[in-house]
């Protein structure tokens, strides 16, 4: 009986422990089922949300969406405007002067005399010289006479025919210089200075007057050498003075050696002389148009340097930045003219000092911002720098 009754409570716990662990079990493992079930659903819930955060945590950029315009590549300079001509006569004999018939800044025209030079014993000699030519035409017409007849040798001839050509050059000679006696205008233009003065003594080759030919206006400037290989004959070049003169004209000479100091080339340009006085020497601006190019026109405050010191300026694409390097086309007081970017980008203009190329960002219009100012609450953009998430941030300018 003792072992009867031990056997049958040890089956008695035994079916209680199966009980009890059946209740405990069953209800939480429907309960695990249930979650198990849930489970892709919370985990794809999650997911999209981390993904939320992230974009929210991005960086946040002002864009704006620009579009290349075709326009005038042109390049600015400063140079001068000069005489078409600007010329020194000098004497071409010794002498004193004699006369001087005009003063400076008057005009004279081509062949007007200037000035005279005494012309000393050149009137005598030339007395002389033709007096002797005379006796050597009487030689030349005797030798050929006498020739004709047998009674001269050929060699006498070309003698007597030889002296004759002597007495000829020295005629001409002292007319030459009887005739540079006569100081004239090579060209129509201004006495622009008259350093001689009646009674002045005059060397050969001393300078007496200075004539500028004002008929035709000279453009001169240097150009840089990244230019010079866009630039031909013929391409219009237009100046304009300090007081608003404006000059248009055509290249004429393009120089084929760069200065070996300033690494420039020297380019010249004739314009029409306009009504009035013209005062040489004076600088130009200088404006050379050098062909077609598709820029954008940005404001200078988008511009950048990469770590090579090009300027550079970041555009976004699909949320990622890009760098691309620019070059200043022209520039005008209310922005500069690009080339360099795609035909239509959006541009970066606030916040592309703190980013990178090819960091993930927030672009918001530019024109939902006023300067200084961040968006409400609410709203479906935040200030530039700003993360949804931290909106204690301070924007970045």
């Amino acid at each position: 009986m003792n072992k009867s009754v031990i056997f049958a409570f040890v089956l008695s716990l035994i079916a209680i422990a199966w009980l009890a662990t059946g209740n405990i079990t069953g209800p939480n493992s429907v309960h695990a089922q249930e979650q198990s079930a849930e489970q892709p659903v919370q985990n794809e819930h999650s997911r999209t949300g981390e993904s939320q955060a992230d974009e929210n945590k991005r960086f946040t950029v002002r864009v704006t969406q620009s579009e290349a315009r075709e326009i005038d590549d042109v390049v600015f300079l400063n140079g001068d405007i000069e005489a078409y001509r600007d010329v020194e006569i000098r004497a071409e004999l010794d002498g004193r002067i004699t006369q001087v018939f005009f003063e400076k800044g008057q005009r004279v025209r081509k062949g007007e005399a200037i000035l005279t030079i005494d012309l000393g014993d050149l009137e005598a000699r030339l007395a002389r010289a033709k007096a002797d030519l005379k006796a050597r035409e009487s030689d030349v017409k005797a030798t050929q006479s006498l020739k004709s007849k047998n009674l001269s040798s050929e060699n006498q001839y070309q003698q007597d025919l030889a002296n004759l050509a002597a007495a000829q050059a020295e005629v001409k000679e002292i007319q030459v210089q009887i005739a540079n006696a006569t100081v004239r205008a090579p060209f129509p233009g201004i006495i622009n200075d008259l350093p001689a003065e009646l009674g002045d003594y005059a060397s050969k080759g001393s300078h007496v007057a200075t004539l500028v030919d004002d008929s035709r206006i000279k453009i001169v400037v240097e150009v840089p050498q990244q230019h010079i290989a866009k630039l031909k004959i013929g391409m219009p070049m237009e100046a304009e003075l300090l007081n608003g003169g404006h000059y248009r004209g055509e290249i004429v000479y393009l120089s084929s050696r760069a200065n070996n100091t300033t690494r420039t080339f020297t380019v010249e340009a004739l314009a029409n002389r306009p009504q009035g006085a013209v005062y040489f020497g004076q600088s130009a601006d200088i404006e050379i148009v050098l062909g077609q190019e598709w820029a954008h026109k940005l404001s200078p405050s988008t511009l950048d340097l990469d770590t090579e010191g090009n300027l550079q300026v970041k555009v976004l694409n699909n949320d990622q930045v890009e760098a691309h390097t620019v070059t200043i086309v022209r520039s005008e007081r209310d922005g500069v003219w690009l080339k360099g970017l795609p035909r239509v980008a959006k541009v970066i203009t606030t916040g592309q000092g703190f980013v990178i190329s090819g960091q993930k960002v927030k672009g918001v219009p530019e024109q939902k911002f006023t300067l200084g100012e961040t968006e409400k609450p609410g709203s479906d953009g935040v200030a530039m720098g700003e993360s949804e998430d931290n909106p204690e941030q301070e924007p970045n300018s």
